[in-house]
């Protein structure tokens, strides 16, 4: 088959690294496999061996150019619709078999720009599309529904929002869970007493992943821990952050930007802590169970409710702060339990490889091309 796999760009993020690792096992399953990227901003990511990075035409790149001496308003609007026709044409001569688009913003405006080409979309749900969990744009909560009822497929990762989506919706949906890639099963990791007294955290500075939480929790059992350091890598406004952090009169936390290469600072730390209000599916939890780095999280999503139910990690309530500070001095102070779970955590994760989970992306790019488009005639 000759997929097109899209994305809002190639920066750092849960959708991006999810795109790129479908994109990467889907070739090597023997598919003719491209990726694109909505913005073209600073690439954190690479494009996977074997995947075909494809951009606009040099036409819509000379276009887009002049139109950026328009007003502001009336210049991205002008942009947007002409990216719109630019995609549409591009991907029409390239007659792709199918289009995966991930994330809802995303999977709409590729669901619009493909109305009545013949060319199958499947859009991949990254978070739910409860507005009381997560609330999309004005846009995307509008079209959604509209996308799916004229013959887009949506894909969800969980089973709660496939129930969301089948009970709000009345549309037929496909769970594919992300997966792992084969390299974070290669390499040895260090045995929990041999690791770095760090307690890691890793995503955004934003208000899902709730960093201000784990911080009141880290002010609660810091004095008890004094041989073990909070690091805290993301991006984005952190000195809502810093000022928390002094109010609180909190030491022994350090921030940093993104790291290059998870698995080894995974591999070095003691414990690793997702503070999230909400996730589609938590990637980074995932790859600290492969790793076998001890791991507490809140119940974001039922994913790590079902990572919980088979001992991979310590779960918490969303927003608990003291329990979530009893659960990392639990972990910190008792080498038998970081043990026990690093062993756990990684015979769950062994459950999402990409030989695991590859029947469920077949599954639905199937069913979406039984549907052969959006249509604006007719329902399917």
């Amino acid at each position: 088959m000759k997929i097109l796999v899209t994305m809002n760009s190639f920066q750092q993020g849960g959708a991006e690294a999810s795109a790129i690792k479908l994109a990467e096992g889907l070739s090597k399953d023997g598919n003719q496999v491209e990726i694109y990227s909505w913005n073209n901003t600073r690439d954190f990511f690479s494009t996977p061996v074997g995947v075909n990075r494809v951009y606009p035409s040099e036409g819509f790149a000379n276009v887009v150019n002049a139109a950026n001496a328009l007003p502001d308003g009336l210049s991205n609007r002008f942009i947007a619709s002409l990216h719109l026709l630019a995609f549409r044409r591009m991907a029409t001569k390239s007659k792709y078999d199918v289009v995966i688009a991930f994330e809802s913003n995303i999977g709409t405006v590729v669901a619009v720009s493909l109305i009545s080409t013949g060319i199958p979309v499947l859009v991949s749900e990254r978070i739910s599309p409860d507005p009381k969990v997560h609330k999309p744009s004005k846009y995307a909560e509008k079209l959604r529904p509209w996308i799916y009822k004229k013959g887009a497929v949506c894909s969800v990762q969980s089973q709660s929002v496939y129930d969301w989506v089948k009970n709000n919706w009345n549309i037929q949906a496909v769970v594919t869970p992300n997966h792992l890639g084969a390299k974070w099963f290669e390499d040895s990791v260090m045995e929990s007493t041999k690791r770095d007294r760090t307690i890691v955290a890793l995503g955004r500075f934003d208000a899902q992943k709730d960093y201000e939480t784990l911080l009141l929790a880290w002010s609660k059992i810091q004095k008890e821990l004094p041989t073990w350091k909070l690091k805290i890598y993301g991006r984005g406004e952190i000195t809502n952050l810093y000022y928390k952090m002094n109010s609180l009169e909190i030491s022994q936390v350090q921030f940093y930007p993104p790291e290059t290469d998870v698995a080894i600072l995974l591999s070095r730390a003691g414990i690793f802590v997702s503070s999230s209000r909400y996730e589609g599916f938590p990637n980074v939890v995932l790859e600290a169970l492969a790793r076998m780095t001890p791991t507490v999280a809140t119940r974001s999503c039922d994913v790590v409710n079902n990572f919980e139910r088979n001992n991979g990690l310590i779960a918490v309530e969303v927003g608990a702060t003291n329990e979530l500070a009893n659960a990392i001095f639990f972990a910190a102070t008792n080498t038998e339990i970081r043990e026990r779970l690093a062993i756990s955590g990684y015979e769950v994760a062994k459950e999402y490889t990409w030989e695991k989970i590859s029947s469920n992306w077949y599954s639905a790019i199937d069913l979406a091309k039984s549907k052969k488009g959006v249509r604006l005639l007719k329902n399917r």
